[in-house]
């Protein structure tokens, strides 16, 4: 890729990146068209570059967001890409599709990719806290209960996380 090419290329990616953190936050007014932008972007990212897990990341964030059922394979074609050097890029990959696969009720999926995130990352307050509702719905009470502690200890303030450490602990009695 040339140089200038090159430097476009980042300048979109970094745009994508812009667009879907304002979308998170909520600070988008016009979230479906936004949405839309950013999927017309990330998919123009994957034809101009196929090989850059960054883009296929971009592209499965974006469908994610979208409710794409093409979320999951965006994923995992950006893990497959990877380099085990990019660790963001792997654990970001691995706790999306974890997370599609908990909300399709593949509890065993969800917790190997949980638990691959929590090997690069041993304090990802999302996957500790999708670990711990795996662990309530298998009735493994006392790892759910291990893990809404880590979670609450990591963040307070953590939706639902001291609610369900409560209930979980008052019905271990």
């Amino acid at each position: 890729m040339s140089n200038k090419k090159n430097s476009s290329y980042k300048e979109q990616l970094e745009l994508a990146r812009k667009m879907l953190l304002s979308l998170e936050k909520g600070d988008a007014e016009n979230q479906l068209e936004l949405l839309k932008q950013i999927m017309d972007l990330s998919q123009d990212l994957t034809s101009e570059n196929s090989k850059s897990s960054e883009a296929w990341m971009m592209l499965g964030l974006t469908q994610y967001w979208s409710s794409d059922p093409n979320a999951k394979q965006s994923f995992k074609t950006a893990l497959d890409l990877s380099k085990k050097t990019e660790s963001n890029t792997r654990a970001t990959c691995l706790y999306h599709i974890g997370k599609i696969s908990l909300s399709q009720g593949e509890l065993e999926d969800a917790e190997t990719m949980f638990d691959k995130v929590l090997k690069i990352k041993s304090n990802h307050i999302h996957a500790l806290h999708d670990m711990s509702i795996i662990y309530a719905k298998t009735n493994r009470s006392k790892d759910a209960i291990k893990f809404l502690k880590m979670v609450v200890k990591e963040d307070s303030d953590f939706p639902g996380a001291a609610e369900n450490l409560s209930v979980l602990l008052f019905h271990e009695e």
